[in-house]
C-alpha cells in the first residue's frame, strides 16, 4: 500500500482525527493542505466533491469519520470486538454531531452565532462532556481508557472532540476528572505528543 495522502484545509475539522490516528500509529500522513480558491479550483474532479478525501494506491476514498475509522483499523487502534467497534463508533459519532453544534458559532447571523455559542456553553458541552466522562468511568478495566487497557480510536476522538471546549474554557473541564485524565494520558503518548506539540491551534 502507497503511503496515504489526505487532501484538507489547515483547520482541524473532519481532518483532525485521521492526522491524530497516524501520529498515534507512528506514520506518516502526507497531507496536501488546500485553501479555500486552490479546493474550488480541483473540487468538480473529486468524487464526492467534499473534503476530506483520502489517496490511496492511486484512489480517492472520502467522509472523514470512516478515513480515520479505516486508517485507526490498518494500525491496531480499533476494536477487537464487534461490540468493542459499536463502542467506538458511536463516540466518533458524538464527535462528529458536536463539531455540527460548532460550526454553527462560525456561519449565519452575528445573532444565531451568538446564540450558538450560549447553546454549546450552557447545554451541548455540559451535556457530551458528561457523556464521555462517564464512558471512560465505565471502562471496567480502570485504565483511563474507554476500551480495556490500550489506546483506541475511540480516546484520540474524545481528545479531539474536547479540544475547542478546552481551548475556550479548561477549567470547565476540570468538572470531568476522567475525562480530563484521559486527555493528558492520550496527549501524552508516543507520537501523538510530538504531533501536538508542533501542530497550529486554528479554528475547530
Amino acid at each position: 500500500m502507497s503511503k496515504p495522502k489526505m487532501t484538507y484545509f489547515k483547520y482541524r475539522g473532519r481532518g483532525e482525527l485521521s492526522r491524530l490516528v497516524m501520529a498515534a500509529a507512528g506514520k506518516e500522513l502526507e497531507q496536501n493542505i488546500v485553501d479555500v480558491p486552490s479546493w474550488l479550483k480541483i473540487k468538480p474532479t473529486t468524487f464526492f466533491q467534499r473534503v476530506p478525501f483520502i489517496e490511496i494506491d492511486g484512489e480517492e476514498y472520502h467522509q472523514g469519520n470512516a478515513i480515520a475509522t479505516y486508517l485507526a483499523r490498518e494500525n491496531g487502534l480499533y476494536g477487537e470486538t464487534n461490540l468493542e467497534c459499536l463502542m467506538i463508533d458511536q463516540v466518533v459519532q458524538l464527535k462528529e454531531d458536536l463539531l455540527l453544534e460548532e460550526i454553527k458559532t462560525f456561519v449565519g447571523s452575528d445573532e444565531g452565532k451568538d446564540q450558538a455559542a450560549k447553546d454549546l456553553r450552557e447545554t451541548v458541552y455540559p451535556r457530551i462532556m458528561q457523556i464521555f466522562d462517564k464512558l471512560i468511568k465505565q471502562n471496567p478495566a480502570k485504565s483511563g481508557f474507554l476500551i480495556g487497557d490500550k489506546m483506541t480510536l475511540a480516546d484520540l476522538a474524545i481528545l479531539e472532540a474536547s479540544q475547542s471546549c478546552f481551548q475556550s474554557n479548561p477549567r470547565f473541564l476540570s468538572s470531568f476528572p476522567d475525562l480530563m485524565r484521559l486527555r493528558e494520558k492520550v496527549a501524552a503518548a508516543d507520537g501523538v505528543r510530538q504531533y501536538l506539540a508542533t501542530r497550529i491551534q486554528r479554528g475547530i
